[in-house]
């Protein structure tokens, strides 16, 4: 009996210790991100030395999108994190290195740019997705 209660107090440590492992990991490498528009208010919320990633979805035409999914890579091509932007901005806080970006408009074409983040110096990463003149097409 007193082996079981032992093994219980073991398991209950060990699981402990996995979730403080798995929390840390994630608040030190999970990029943060604020999907926002082009108003004021949204404006007034984002703070661009946060963010050393500042994604802009748009068509040809120059109209903003939003609903964009964006899947982030690291230089060796590991998948860092995926979103889907509700705005046509997506501020990303990743750290320092170089990144391959992938943007897919609903059903539509997948756009693929690189960009370098950099410490307190914002990119902006501009995907100019095609129009649409046959909504069937996509």
């Amino acid at each position: 009996m007193i082996s079981m209660i032992h093994r219980e107090s073991e398991m209950k440590s060990l699981i402990t210790l996995l979730a403080v492992l798995a929390f840390s990991v994630t608040a030190d490498d999970r990029p943060r991100f604020i999907s926002a528009g082009v108003g004021m208010e949204d404006r007034a919320m984002t703070h661009a030395a946060d963010y050393p990633m500042k994604l802009v979805f748009a068509d040809s035409d120059g109209h903003y999108l939003s609903s964009v999914d964006v899947t982030i890579k690291s230089a060796d091509g590991t998948v860092w994190d995926r979103t889907t932007s509700k705005g046509p901005w997506l501020f990303v806080a990743t750290p320092p290195g170089s990144y391959t970006i992938e943007a897919t408009r609903q059903s539509g074409p997948t756009l693929t740019k690189k960009a370098i983040a950099r410490k307190k110096r914002q990119q902006e990463v501009v995907f100019h997705f095609p129009v649409r003149t046959d909504p069937k097409r996509w």
